[in-house]
């Protein structure tokens, strides 16, 4: 004979347990908070110069203190489909982290934020190009993605 399962114990015990734990609230492993997404910032530097900020969050939105790998790629869409067509004039650089691979020059990179979670990158492009977005893939594979550039997000 078969039963409903919405009448089993299994599944009123699944219910209930669900509605005391949200998973949205904490990821750990081993009890130490994982990063879900990343937070993307831009600030102009020196001349010519694109300063990017990548930090890993932790599903409560704070930093979590910790070398967490990201792949970061340059996009034209907002939606981060894409790699840009034009390349910056210029390097993209890793300077606070480590770069692991640069899959496509200026463009698509791999690698690690410093111990901080916090990760920190620079982009020469004499031009100056607007309307570029950064996309770093999250760990469920979605993408946190930037504010679109604007000549004034490159330094003087």
């Amino acid at each position: 004979m078969t039963q409903k399962i919405n009448n089993s114990r299994v599944y009123k015990a699944l219910q209930k347990f669900l509605k005391e734990v949200d998973i949205r609230d904490s990821v750990q492993v081993n009890g130490v908070s994982q990063p879900v997404t990343f937070t993307l910032a831009i600030a102009a530097g020196a001349a010519n110069t694109l300063g990017l900020t990548i930090t890993a969050k932790d599903a409560k939105g704070t930093t979590v203190a910790q070398a967490v790998p990201f792949e970061l790629h340059l996009s034209d869409a907002a939606t981060g489909i894409g790699l840009t067509v034009a390349a910056p004039t210029g390097a993209l650089t890793v300077t606070g982290g480590a770069e692991h691979t640069a899959f496509t020059a200026k463009k698509h990179i791999s690698g690690v934020t410093a111990a901080s979670g916090i990760a920190t990158l620079t982009l020469v492009d004499t031009a100056k190009t607007a309307g570029i977005y950064f996309c770093v893939k999250t760990p469920f594979g979605l993408y946190a993605i930037s504010a679109a550039t604007v000549t004034g997000s490159y330094g003087a």
